[in-house]
């Protein structure tokens, strides 16, 4: 109180001069982290020290083979003697071109070797951006597998440098380069410990351009000492490689292996896109450290959640970073894997080595946001505010880095200057700080204090674990011929993040890509490329933000789709899982997988979910058979899908988001029976009357601020899965009408985030246009992300659930979010069915069912400007539920409902 009544008075007053000396010892206590490691020579010499311990082990395993530690010193001290020959000297940076074989690790320690830099390049990347790379970063030389070597030298990439040599064991080389046997190597470099710069990576750019990282040796070798002593890293262990090398993380893959004599495992590709084949391969292999991004990580946790309990007894350790993640989904995973690894997550820019702080998760927690931890060992961390003052305690500020783990500098100096500053922060001393473009704040966890990640200061976002900057992608756009005009915003979905671009005027979106992919990685390319005659704007001129995020959700939730509709059961049961796993009402048999929301993550979900209806493809397949048709074709069954005879079949589900058809459930009413229904009945069944077609019951539930979405759709798929008349839908497929309950693989919880005026009506359809008894389920929601909170948004058809139905609803899910007391187990909800049955018997007839099908599609059809005017609520008693959780219940759905 104190701090901010005087903060008030003087609003001058520097804020860190008003911490407490409670709070600054709070700030050394948590960069308290200094450590001394035992010396040594230099990296290189490191390396081949471990080498010789350890020659004739595995060191590498990749697609195409093994290499030994001897093997592979002998063909890196090859190419580093043809690199000598022909110019290459210390200090120098080396490009090598990377495809996950063999050739491109002996190609690195050549780098190394001879004290250079080595700077790693997707062999199949736009050549623009290679060409830019290796100018930006001065490369003297590139190094290449045959394979690739071929592939650069057809796309002209680093044709100027004179360096250029094939590695591995094809002698094959293109026009240019250089293979074969050197002369014996006269003076070896020093094996002198200095900061040379040991690798270059690339990352994302905020001003349209990738920034190349230039981290030394010092900082590399005192980030790998922290790994390997944090997780215990010995010669026999078996690390598994998941990122490529142009991706940071695959620096505290590799070295931590290379100097204590491990073997590095290389996925393989196929392996790392199935999300069973990759259980499998980690169990198979006996990997003892497991480095994965968390996306990455979500997924395989759902597929061993879904396969049943997974035994992976070799695994030691899980290191998982990149994104944030929640301390259910650690608990879950000690539920549904049997192995005795430990989980640290980790957070870092690639500016600060790959990774800056840790925090290790103790499984027996199981709520709220897992924190991104402490500073590593002589790394510091610091929350500074607008003015540059250290914040208190619990306030959100910009995250600084600073110690021994920051990079040198980038390749550009203009982007070094932007980011890197001395400045004084604490007791006085002048750090060289990084300027992270992170929010965090400094929170009190299990009695020892901790960063807990709060944001961003900026459009910087994480998609599948890579770092993106939308600006970078916004210039490639208007870059491309024909583009007057562009904009990228980010859509947030479900356990997935779209990249919406949008672009004037009237270019094809395939126009678009087809040259965008000349500019930029596959991971950066907009998952959807829209062409419109002009960018809406605001009334100040500014491209209108909002306005492009109530385009991305209307297409997201329009049905129109090109193409024809699937054919077949195959086709039908992909098209279903695709529905089911982008969150779209329905899919077109020619419809792009990764045009409509993709990726190469999400595809983990469709193979696995396909394989539980009987359909076998790979991950590989999806990238390469992008539409339902084209996928179809590769598939296999196991015979268990029906024939596609043109006739009606029992309903299969497919027309259900985020269901599948379980023939154990059937909805029964209170004698035990099913609730079969006359054929001869109208519309007055679904509705009770055709004009009150809208009638719904809407709950406005309040939640705290940073509730998991993931905790949220878990707790109503539970809910849903207790009660039958909540998944029940009307089955028509017998040629009379029945209501029929349906097994609630998991719910769909849409996730939208502002507050504008076009929020009510991204929300609306959500809610309403899912709900009817035929297509979908009777209930639905939406999460919505406000300032001032977050608030669960519940729609039910009142033909099925009163106001009672509605206060147990309420309690349960209070419940299961841990945020009321659990009510006495009792029955699912069957009140309503006896009313049903009676009703039916007095409905009068219609002659056909396809004139009773039709009407309700056109009830449908009406059901979108009536919302506001005949949605009406049920009131919940706001006594039985804690204020924290009821926000409150009551009105149509109009703005002031998402206040």
């Amino acid at each position: 109180m104190t701090t901010t009544s005087h903060a008030a008075t003087d609003p001058a007053l520097a804020l860190d001069t008003l911490l407490t000396p409670e709070e600054r010892a709070a700030w050394r206590a948590l960069n308290d982290q200094a450590r001394s490691w035992p010396e040594g020579p230099a990296l290189a010499h490191r390396l081949e020290e471990a080498a010789a311990r350890r020659a004739d082990e595995p060191a590498v395993q990749a697609d195409d083979g093994t290499y030994t530690y001897r093997e592979l010193h002998a063909e890196a001290d090859r190419i580093a003697a043809l690199l000598a020959e022909q110019g290459v000297t210390e200090g120098s940076t080396v490009a090598v071109a990377t495809a996950r074989r063999l050739g491109e690790y002996a190609a690195l320690l050549a780098a190394l070797k001879l004290n250079c830099a080595y700077l790693p390049l997707a062999a199949d990347g736009p050549a623009r951006r290679l060409e830019f790379m290796l100018a930006d970063s001065a490369a003297a030389a590139l190094v290449a597998d045959a394979p690739a070597a071929a592939l650069l030298s057809e796309a002209g990439v680093g044709s100027s440098l004179t360096a250029r040599v094939v590695a591995g064991a094809s002698r094959a080389a293109p026009a240019g380069w250089t293979a074969g046997e050197p002369a014996p190597r006269g003076r070896r470099p020093s094996a002198e410990p200095w900061d040379r710069t040991a690798y270059v990576v690339y990352t994302s750019g905020s001003t349209g351009t990738p920034k190349g990282v230039m981290t030394g040796e010092e900082a590399l070798l005192n980030f790998c000492a922290w790994y390997i002593d944090r997780h215990d890293v010995l010669p026999h262990d078996r690390l598994c490689q998941t990122a490529p090398l142009t991706f940071d993380p695959s620096v505290q893959q590799l070295f931590p292996a290379w100097l204590t004599g491990a073997c590095l495992v290389v996925v393989p590709d196929e392996v790392q896109r199935d999300g069973g084949e990759f259980l499998d391969w980690l169990a198979a292999e006996r990997i003892t450290h497991l480095d994965i991004v968390t996306p990455h990580w979500v997924q395989v946790l759902d597929v061993a959640a879904r396969r049943g309990r997974a035994a992976l007894p070799a695994l030691r350790w899980i290191v998982v970073g990149g994104e944030t993640y929640f301390f259910h989904q650690t608990h879950r995973w000690h539920r549904v894997v049997d192995s005795p690894a430990r989980l640290n997550t980790i957070y870092g820019p690639t500016e600060a080595t790959v990774n800056a702080t840790e925090f290790l998760v103790d499984p027996g927690v199981t709520e709220g946001q897992v924190p991104i931890g402490r500073p590593l060992p002589n790394y510091r961390a610091y929350v500074l505010d607008e003015t540059g003052a250290l914040c208190p305690p619990n306030i959100t500020g910009e995250l600084y880095l600073a110690g021994t783990g920051l990079a040198q500098r980038y390749c550009s100096l203009e982007a070094t200057e932007r980011s890197f500053h001395e400045r004084t922060v604490a007791e006085d001393s002048t750090e060289r700080l990084y300027r992270t473009g992170d929010l965090a704040r400094l929170v009190e966890f299990d009695g020892q204090w901790a960063l807990e990640f709060q944001g961003r200061t900026d459009t910087q976002v994480k998609v599948s674990g890579y770092r993106i900057e939308l600006e970078e992608i916004q210039a490639a756009l208007a870059a491309v011929p024909g583009v007057t005009a562009a904009a990228v915003v980010l859509r947030t979905e479900p356990a997935k993040q779209i990249v919406c671009g949008y672009v004037a005027p009237g270019l094809t979106g395939e126009q678009v890509r087809a040259e965008l992919a000349e500019r930029l990685p596959e991971y950066m390319l907009p998952h959807v490329i829209a062409p419109l005659p002009a960018l809406p704007l605001t009334a100040n001129g500014k491209v209108d933000k909002d306005r492009l995020l109530a385009l991305a959700a209307e297409r997201h939730a329009g049905a129109a789709t090109g193409g024809e509709e699937p054919r077949g059961p195959v086709e039908s049961a992909i098209a279903a899982i695709w529905a089911e796993v982008l969150g779209v009402p329905r899919v077109g048999a020619d419809d792009d997988f990764f045009v409509r929301g993709g990726s190469s993550l999400l595809a983990f979900r469709v193979v696995a979910l396909l394989r539980e209806k009987g359909v076998a493809i790979r991950a590989a397949d999806l990238l390469q058979a992008r539409t339902v048709r084209a996928l179809a074709e590769r598939a296999t069954t196991d015979g268990q899908l029906a024939a596609a005879d043109g006739t009606d079949a029992p309903d299969d589900g497919a027309d259900d988001i985020a269901l599948l058809p379980d023939p154990r459930h059937e909805l029964a009413d209170d004698t035990g029976q099913h609730l079969d229904l006359p054929p001869a009945t109208s519309l007055a069944l679904l509705t009770g009357d055709t004009e009150d077609v809208g009638d719904h019951a809407v709950l406005t539930l309040g939640l705290p601020l940073d509730i998991d979405p993931d905790a949220v759709r878990e707790a109503l798929t539970e809910v849903v899965r207790r009660h039958p008349l909540l998944r029940t839908r009307l089955d028509t497929s017998q040629a009379r009408l029945r209501l029929r309950a349906l097994h609630v693989v998991r719910f769909d919880l849409p996730v939208l985030e502002g507050n504008s005026p076009s929020l009510v009506d991204r929300v609306r359809p959500l809610l309403f246009g899912h709900t009817g008894l035929r297509r979908q389920l009777p209930v639905a929601a939406a999460l919505v992300r406000l300032p001032g909170g977050t608030r669960l948004l519940l729609a039910v058809r009142h033909l099925l659930v009163d106001g009672n139905a509605l206060r147990r609803i309420s309690r349960e899910l209070a419940a299961e979010l841990g945020l009321g007391a659990r009510p006495t187990p009792s029955a699912p909800l069957t009140e309503q069915l006896a009313e049903l049955r009676e009703r039916a018997r007095g409905m009068r007839p219609v002659r056909h069912l396809n004139a009773y099908l039709e009407a309700e599609r056109q009830a449908q059809r009406r059901l979108a400007p009536r919302l506001t005017a005949e949605h009406t609520v049920t009131e919940v008693a706001a006594g039985e539920l804690p204020a924290s959780f009821l926000d409150g219940a009551g009105g149509a759905l109009e703005p002031r409902l998402l206040a």
